[in-house]
């Protein structure tokens, strides 16, 4: 990913946000709290610097 041009790695970020958006609001999400879900959030994007 280091390597990557920035387009790649901007689709890259957008689909693990659409993943993580999935899993967000997803059958399982009754189980997960709102802290959790802002923990995921903020741990997804910091991944990929703008």
């Amino acid at each position: 990913m280091l390597f990557s041009p920035p387009a790649f790695r901007q689709d890259a970020a957008v689909a693990l946000a659409e993943r993580c958006n999935l899993i967000l609001n997803g059958p399982f999400s009754s189980f997960r709290s709102t802290r959790d879900r802002k923990i995921m959030i903020e741990v997804d994007t910091s991944f990929f610097p703008a």
